[in-house]
């Protein structure tokens, strides 16, 4: 299965009043309930890199969009990996 990330109600992350968009969440594709966090260790909101996780999984990401995302690495979701590459998320 895939499907653009922009159909999934992507939604950016922050950590704080002072920070933006140090991830970006998004319903699963496979259920349409629930949201997943990807959370960056180096954020796009031009601050600094992110040094404690607060038990939070850090992904390499590139793309300043939704629409050119890209995470590097697989992405739990109860049974399922999830991959984003070139905006669109892929269940696999």
């Amino acid at each position: 299965m895939r499907v653009q990330l922009v159909e999934l109600a992507p939604e950016w992350l922050s950590s704080g009043v002072s920070r933006g968009r140090m991830g970006f969440g998004f319903l699963c594709p496979a259920c349409g309930r629930h949201r997943v966090e990807v959370w960056m260790a180096i954020p796009i909101d031009e601050g600094q890199p992110v040094t404690t996780t607060e038990g939070r999984r850090l992904y390499d990401v590139s793309g300043d969009s939704f629409e050119t995302m890209e995470v590097h690495g697989a992405i739990p979701c109860g049974e399922d990996l999830l991959f984003v590459h070139e905006g669109a998320v892929v269940v696999g």
